[in-house]
């Protein structure tokens, strides 16, 4: 799945806010209420950033891929991006709010 961080401090909800769904003690997922894809990600590590999902998206090509992480648990069929930075776990840039 796609993800891109941004800041919480810049962003905010337009419509419906999302249903929340605590995955784990330190993980919050956010759906939407009437179809159920998730929108969101947080971790009570960084409460700083949300990752939000790119597909969900009106123009999801505005934010092309720049990274793979957690290539530990890619599908053996799934195609990697030889374009973009590669990493067997997180990159430290996933969380990092100057990448944001």
């Amino acid at each position: 799945m796609a993800w891109f961080v941004v800041r919480l401090a810049q962003f905010e909800w337009l419509a419906q806010q999302p249903s929340i769904f605590r995955s784990s003690p330190p993980v919050r997922r956010e759906f939407c209420s009437r179809c159920g894809t998730q929108l969101a990600y947080q971790h009570d590590d960084s409460p700083h950033i949300i990752e939000l999902t790119t597909a969900t998206l009106d123009d999801a090509s505005a934010f092309p891929p720049t990274q793979e992480i957690w290539l530990s648990q890619k599908l053996a069929w799934a195609a990697s991006d030889a374009r973009v930075e590669h990493y067997f776990g997180e990159s430290q840039r996933s969380t990092d709010t100057d990448g944001a």
